[in-house]
């Protein structure tokens, strides 16, 4: 009787065998498609990728055909060049020589970088809205004179809600800053007699006022 149990067992052990050795087998192969599935997939992502560079290798290549390289560079030395004559001549404390500047935009005379003349009185005014009203001038008008020297601007995209201006008297080393914020207006200015608006400047608060 233990024979016959024991050749019974045998087919069975066999079966058993035999099943583990094809699971194996399937997940072998099942391995190996998800390989070469990803490695397909790999390739065509990476030739999307070349075929993409190419194409912005190309539109940048006929944007800048026809572009003097050698001109781009002199025109940025030229600017550079005139922007540090303007700061060496505006370093100092004399007010006087923005007087030669009126009709040119403060961004390229330096009228509102640290070297100005009028950088100390700008920061004992506004202390810590200094960069606001940088930021308010980002978009400017030209110095101009009207009684006065002034300057009018606004931060971009942002004009009737961020808005600057500024009154600089010469004579006097004295200033006046109008900083609109959020479409409110603060006023801050040097001691002593108010200095007089230019129409452009009253034609801005009266819009600011009108809003």
């Amino acid at each position: 009787m233990k024979m016959l149990g024991l050749v019974a067992t045998v087919p069975l052990v066999f079966g058993l065998v035999a099943c583990d050795k094809a699971m194996e087998s399937v997940q072998k192969q099942g391995n190996a498609a998800v390989e070469n599935a990803t490695r397909d997939a790999a390739s065509a992502v990476a030739a999307e990728a070349r075929e993409a560079l190419d194409k912005v290798k190309q539109q940048a290549d006929e944007a800048l055909a026809g572009v003097d390289a050698s001109g781009v560079a002199a025109e940025v030395k030229r600017h550079g060049d005139a922007l540090k004559d303007s700061a060496r001549r505006l370093a100092g404390n004399d007010w006087k020589p923005l007087d030669d500047y009126v009709g040119q935009y403060p961004r390229d005379i330096g009228l509102f970088s640290e070297v100005s003349p009028i950088t100390p009185e700008l920061k004992k005014l506004l202390g810590a809205k200094l960069e606001t009203f940088r930021a308010n001038m980002g978009t400017q008008g030209p110095l101009s004179r009207e009684q006065v020297l002034y300057v009018t601007g606004n931060k971009p995209h942002q004009g009737g809600d961020e808005m600057a201006y500024l009154l600089i008297d010469t004579a006097q080393r004295r200033l006046e800053v109008g900083l609109v914020e959020h479409g409110r207006l603060t006023v801050y200015a040097s001691p002593g007699e108010a200095l007089a608006r230019p129409k452009d400047v009253q034609t801005m608060l009266s819009n600011l006022n009108s809003v």
